[in-house]
This record gives structure tokens, sequence and C-alpha cells, in this order.
């Protein structure tokens, strides 16, 4: 293709497309290789680079240094000569290309003479020096075009016309123009930036949002750069990750995006703004001044239904005297008291029916304030009346339907709506999930109290699924070490709903002559922070809030001081905090180490600890009391711009299955700009514990996949540690949980396995009773139940081998004079288990 190469207007683009293609060859073998150019103005000596052993070798036939063994003849200086700068500078001025390109061309020849051997001839290439010379060749092209910007970067006609194929090549000269299209520049190139950011709009911003906007700058460049704000942003507005950022190529180049960034914070519902910001970068004396508008809305309100169980098994003992039930109520009790006054607050109630207890309403101000809100102290109310049906069922798709009409008809007065769904265990009546799955489209979390056996989690998980909600289970529930599981649970999903962060959430034991001192940092990503002191002796335990500088928040200083809010309840108490807020000491406190402090007061203490002895208040809590003092959780909530977002997904529900914990990690609503950590401390179903360190697998964005070999629940606590833009210390967390067990791939129930009968389970169902009924042992039905008086004991069996049949887990206690109402019960249920009873007691009456 020598014919093709010389001699023509190809000459450049011709050679260009050959150098691109050896240079990704090379790629392929190490990414960071790069062709350099030999500099023939200035490397004219025979001795030094590139002529040494260790580069490109000497003169001689063959050539000494590491391409001796290729053969190649080299005798250099011994013709022609090397050209001169001056030389070169007079070609770059010829304008236009048809009148550069041939003298170039000439030009070029007489390195290849002086170099002399291979290089003299048509098979030049086959030395590598070759490349060297022609990458120099090509970079006097690339100084042209950027000398002589105004000019037709190519000119040819016929078969060598800009848009012509160059043999052996489908390449045409058009599609080489521009160096970068094959992925370099020279490091001579000067800087090209542009930027597309012609206006900054801060759009409907939440009041005390931070929300950050980028002027962006498009960059190729061999040089260092920097951009700085001569001018503005204004007051409303901010730099949040600093006034100039800087672009070091460092050995190579850069071609991306640098981000200048801009910040607004909401102020009041209704608030406008407007500036501009004037950006400079001196390397290249661009100036670009942007301009900059924002309003302000109302932050979002929730308007959340909790749709709570109420089938027979929430009776069951948790094993200290306290019921399933009374931890809900406890639990949900800690969530309407704490949830946002503009939000809002409903109830359903299912077991095997579902049924509306209140409608959405908004929550209102604390109950413990004299203009309390009368959403919330309904709330509190139906949920302290919540109770279970001992013969009752559990429907959960009823009570979705219900949560879902109570969500439809509070859309008009809430931005958003929300459904938690809290249940022990599996469906077994209608409606299922699977029956209500086109309701699943707002944000819905559930949450499990019971072991992986007891609940159906892959039912349950596709509740929440691409919804923006979550599952969380509890595993057995433990009365020592689980005592706040549930109500955390709550507070997780209330954290969720309201783009609330979990900053830490300890548990410990504090008794008289105590001081509990728990640190945690807030940064200048936070706008607010709640902290929730959860204890059954919350009015005993005192907690005050020590700021940065030094100064204690109390009740007393909170009772009047703006921005901050103390809540007193009978199993929790928390303060609210707007940032920043002016302390007891006149100092505005904000970003730094903040405390909880938490001491016993000694004189409610005794009166607490009596309480102990009552059997109605805490059956095991005197011993564990007398010696390690009242338990607590304290957890530390910030309404915030950094944000830990965490979930699990698995590839299956049966033991075996992979759990992939994912958490994305961001700062103003960007991948952080500081250093993070991720750890997923794992507690498996044996309650064996790991440290899972999780891979950032993209910026922001971590996981890690650990196997679930054993049956039960599986629990992650994600902890993300770091430094935020502005090289503040942080944390966040977030618990995740996945379940597996034997039969957890198994179909879920829909109503149509209730429905048909004479097929599948119903049938297999109604033979394992009739074979209980009718067993050898049995007799004559007990010489027809000794008359009609039938034994109940056994027929309770017969039932529990049905109900296990039908997947419906039994009561944990049942008195025998219930069984005949609970099998009249079963009867009305299940219309072809009444016929069957009537046609077998038919039977043995008529001694057949």
């Amino acid at each position: 293709y020598f014919g093709d190469a010389h001699g023509n207007p190809f000459f450049y683009p011709w050679h260009r497309e050959f150098l691109a293609n050896l240079e990704k060859e090379l790629q392929a073998y190490d990414p960071d290789i790069a062709l350099p150019y030999w500099d023939s103005t200035k490397d004219q000596s025979t001795a030094t680079l590139p002529w040494t052993d260790d580069f490109m070798g000497g003169t001689g036939n063959p050539v000494s240094g590491p391409f001796n063994p290729w053969g190649i003849a080299r005798a250099l200086g011994v013709s022609g000569s090397l050209p001169s700068a001056a030389a070169i500078d007079d070609d770059r001025d010829e304008t236009p290309y048809e009148d550069h390109w041939p003298p170039a061309e000439s030009a070029h020849g007489s390195p290849h003479v002086w170099v002399g051997g291979n290089m003299v001839t048509a098979r030049s290439p086959e030395d590598p020096v070759f490349f060297l010379h022609h990458c120099f060749v090509d970079k006097w092209w690339s100084d042209w075009q950027h000398a002589h910007p105004a000019e037709d970067e190519y000119q040819g006609s016929g078969a060598r016309s800009p848009g012509s194929a160059m043999p052996p090549w489908a390449t045409t000269p058009n599609d080489v123009l521009d160096s970068l299209s094959v992925d370099y520049i020279y490091d001579t190139d000067p800087a090209r930036v542009s930027t597309n950011t012609t206006e900054l709009k801060f759009i409907d911003i939440p009041e005390g949002e931070i929300t950050v906007r980028g002027v962006t700058f498009d960059v190729v460049t061999c040089q260092s750069l920097s951009f700085n704000v001569t001018a503005g942003p204004g007051a409303d507005f901010d730099t949040p990750f600093g006034t100039s950022i800087s672009v070091d190529p460092g050995d190579g180049a850069v071609a991306g995006e640098a981000i200048l960034w801009i910040s607004y914070q909401g102020t009041n519902d209704g608030d406008t703004a407007t500036g501009s910001v004037t950006i400079e970068c001196p390397q290249t004396g661009d100036e670009w001044t942007i301009p900059i508008t924002a309003n302000t809305i109302a932050r979002p309100t929730v308007g959340v239904a909790l749709v709570l169980d109420k089938s027979g098994s929430m009776e069951t003992d948790i094993g200290d005297g306290r019921t399933r039930n009374q931890l809900l109520v406890s639990a949900a009790n800690v969530f309407a008291n704490v949830i946002q006054d503009e939000n809002g607050l409903g109830i359903a109630a299912f077991d095997h029916d579902a049924v509306k207890v209140m409608d959405i309403e908004e929550a209102g101000p604390p109950l413990s304030e004299m203009a309390f809100g009368t959403g919330r102290a309904a709330a509190v109310g139906h949920i302290g009346a919540h109770t279970p049906n001992p013969n009752g069922f559990t429907s959960i798709g009823d009570g979705v339907i219900e949560g879902d009409a109570l969500m439809t008809a509070a859309a008009s007065d809430f931005d958003e709506t929300a459904m938690i769904v809290f249940t022990d265990g599996k469906e077994n009546r209608a409606e299922y999930i699977a029956d209500v799955d086109h309701l699943i489209g707002d944000r819905v979390f559930a949450i499990g109290l019971g072991t992986a056996s007891d609940l159906n989690a892959a039912a349950l998980a596709e509740l929440c699924n691409n919804t923006g909600g979550e599952l969380l289970l509890t595993d057995t529930i433990d009365p020592v070490d689980d005592e706040y599981k549930l109500a955390k649970y709550y507070l997780q999903v209330l954290a969720g709903i309201t783009n609330v962060d979990i900053v830490t959430d300890p548990e410990d034991y504090i008794k008289p002559g105590d001081t509990h001192r728990i640190e945690f940092d807030l940064n200048e990503t936070d706008v607010s922070h709640d902290v929730v002191l959860l204890s059954e002796a919350a009015n005993v335990v005192r907690m005050v809030l020590e700021t940065p500088q030094g100064d204690i928040i109390d009740p007393a200083f909170a009772s009047g001081a703006i921005g901050v809010r103390y809540v007193p309840g009978p199993n929790f108490s928390y303060y609210r905090v707007s940032l920043p807020v002016v302390g007891p000491g006149g100092d505005a406190a904000r970003e730094g180490t903040w405390a909880a402090i938490l001491t016993v007061d000694d004189r409610h203490w005794k009166k607490w600890l009596a309480g102990q002895f009552d059997p109605d208040v805490h059956v095991d809590g005197l011993p564990s009391a007398l010696i390690h003092g009242a338990r607590y959780n304290l957890s530390v909530y910030a309404l915030s711009n950094l944000r830990l977002r965490a979930l699990l997904r698995q590839n299956s529900y049966e033991p075996g299955a992979d759990l992939t914990i994912r958490a994305v990690l961001t700062e103003y609503g960007l991948p952080p700009a500081g250093n993070a950590d991720t750890v997923a401390h794992l507690t498996r179903p044996d309650g064996t514990n790991a440290a899972v360190s999780m891979n950032e697998v993209e910026p922001g964005v971590f996981e890690a996949t650990v196997p679930a070999t054993l049956n039960g629940v599986y629990t992650a606590r994600v902890i993300a540690t770091g430094t935020t833009a502005r090289h503040r210390p942080f944390t966040r967390e977030h618990t995740v949980t996945g379940a597996v067990w034997r039969g957890g791939d198994d179909p879920w129930p829909t109503s149509d396995d209730d429905r048909d009968g004479d097929r599948g389970k119903d049938a297999a169902c109604l033979c394992e009773l009739f074979r209980c009924l009718l067993h050898p042992e049995h007799g004559r039905l007990h010489e027809v139940a000794k008359e009609w008086g039938l034994d109940l004991d056994y027929v309770r069996r017969c039932l529990a081998r049905w109900c296990k049949c039908k997947g419906v887990t039994p009561r944990a206690t049942i008195q025998p004079t219930a069984v005949a109402a609970d099998l009249a019960d079963l009867i009305r249920n299940e219309p072809k288990l009444g016929s069957a009873i009537t046609a077998i007691v038919s039977a043995l009456r008529d001694g057949t």
C-alpha cells in the first residue's frame, strides 16, 4: 500500500490510521502503552536516545539492542540529514492543506534516509523506529490544524476525497481528522475546554434541604488546568466543595468532565432566589458567567397506612409473659409518637378479614404538648386497643387491600403515601399477596415477626420489591437481647419513609451512679437530627445533649428554644433539633462531635424497680435490673444530604442461596467526594457473626455477596464510615434482612388454591383428613365416638394434621372445650370439608 500512503493527500490520514492500529494492538497487551514520538529536530545524536541498547538499539546489520533478533539493519547518520525546527515551522505556515502536505511529505523523507537500512525501503515499518518517526510527522499535521483552525483540515478529490476509503481499510480521511477520534492527543496540543451549562435551575427544593447543581466543563488536556469562581454565586447559594477545582493529567492526558458545584438550601415555602456565578480558567483565558434561579416548596408530606396483624397467633407468649401483640403495640406506639407533625397516620387491621380502623390523618404536635395532634392521639389510642382475634387466620392480601384504600383516600392530602404491613404468620386465607400484586405501587414496607418457617418471606419480599420499601424480619424474639428490635425496625422504616438516615444505634444497660456518654458526628450535610431513647424506664433514664461547643441542651432549655423540641413518653423520649441551633451559651452548633449523655434519676429508680415485681409489668425484669440496671437503646437520625440506602436481594429462598447486600452512599445526590468504607456486620441464624467488607463496584455503590447455607433469618447491619467533601467525619447505618428455609421457592398460595378443591393441595388435605378419621386404631370411630361422646383429643390431632397440610400455623394453645367451636369454624370456611364429614358420619351411623 506504499502508493496509497505516499505522493497524494492521503499521506497524513493514512499514516494516522496506521499508527492508531499499532497502538491499539499494543494496548491489548498493556492498556497503559502509548506510542512516543521522536522529535528528530532535537534528538540528532547517534549515541543517545532513542538509539541506546535499552531502547531502539543503534547502528548495525543486525542492529544492537533488543531488536537484534529481528534482523533489522541501520546506518545511523551515514546518509541524509535530520530536519531543523525552522524548516518544520516553515512547512507549518503553509496554507491551505493542499499546499502544506507536499513539502511536509518531502521533509519526512530525510530521517528515513538518515536512519538507513530498512528505513530507506518500502519495508521501513519493519523497524520500530518507523512508528516513532511517523508519530512526529503526525504531530506536524496536528500542530498545523491547531495553527489554522479556519482552514479545511484535509483537501482531496476523486478517489482521494475526504469521504474516500483509504486502502486497505474502510477508514476515510474524515474519520481521522481529529486525533481524539483515535484516542490520543499530543503533549503540546492546546487544552480544549467547553461547557454546555448555560444556566443553573434549582426547581422545587424542599424546605431545609440542600441540593447541588454543577457547572460542567468538557475538558481535553495534557496540561494542568484550574477553574476558579471569581464572582458570585450570591448570598442564597454556596459552593459546598470549594470555589476552585483543578484538573491534573499527571504524565498523561485527560478527556472528561470537570464540575464546579453550586448548592442551594430550601428556605421557606414560596421563597425564590436568583444569582450568578462567574468562573475562569486562567490557563486558557476562558471565562463563563452562569445565571442561577431557585425556589423553595414545603417539605413533601407522607401519609402512612399501618396494616396490623390481629390473627390468633399474635397472642403467643414471647417467653417473658408478654405476647407478640404487646410487642407490636409497644413498637407501633413509638412510631406513632415519633413521626413528624406534618405527616399522616392511618390504621387497618386484618386476620382472615380486614377492617379500616382509622383514616390517614395528619399527626400534628406530640401528645406531650398542650396543642397535641388529634391524628396522633387517635392513632396512639387505636394502637393501644389493638386486640387479636383468638380464632383469626391470616389474610395479608385483605390487609393490603384495606391499606391501599386508606392511601387512595389520602392521596390528595399528602404528597406521598406509604404502607407498613406487620404480620407474624404465613398467609392461610384469601386474599393472598399474589392476588393483590396489582395494588402494590407506592412504597411498601413489611415487618415479619417470627422465624423463617413462621413467615413466607418470599411473598413478603414481593410486597416491597421495586417500591422503594423494604422487608425486615425479626427471627425468634429473645426477650433480653431483642428487647427493642421491633421498635428499631419501625424507626428504620420511619427513616426510610421520611428520607432520614441512621447515624448510630447503640444498646446498653445503665444503673444509678453510671453516666453514659454516646458521641456521634454531624457534618455540614445535616439539616436536622433526632436523638431517640427507647427504654421501659424512659422516665428513669435522663437524657441531655451536648453540642460540639460544650453547651448542654436539656428539657428545660428545649421548652423555650427555637429549633429544639424535647418529647417524653412512657417507653421513649427524644430530642428533635434543627441545625444550626443556638445553644444555651449563645454559640451556633452544627457540625462536629455531639454527645447524648445518659444518667439515672435516683428519685424514680426505686419506684420503677418496685414495678418489676409486678408480673403484669415484666416477669423476668427484676433480676436483670438489679444486676445490670435499665436497658435502653439510643438511635440518632439525621435529615441529611449524606444518605445511605441498603438493600438485600437473594437468588433463592432455599438453603444455599446467595444473599447480595448492596449499599448506595450519596452526598448531595452524588457519589461521596470524600473517603468512604462500608462493612456489613452479618448475623447468621445460628448466632455466629462476621464482618463482611463491601467492595465499591462503582462510585458510591458497595456490594458483598454471602452464602446462606443455614435455615433461618440473616441480619446484616450495614455501617458506612468516612469523610465528607469538606473532610468532616460521618457514620451511617442501615439494617437489612434475608431468610432461607426448605420449601422457600415453592409457589405462593393464591385464591385459586382455595377455590380449586378437586386437585392440588385441597384434595391432598382432604385425603389426609379422611385417613386420620378412618385410621384402624380408631376402630369403628370409637364405637361411633362412644355413642356420640366423641374423643375430642383425637379430633384435635386430626385437625392439626389437616391444618399442617393446608399450610396453616396452628395456635400454640387450644382448649379442648374449644375444639367443637374450632371444627364448626373450619366447616363454615371449608364447605367441602363439612360435606365430607357429614358423609363419613352418615356411613358410620348406617354401619357401612
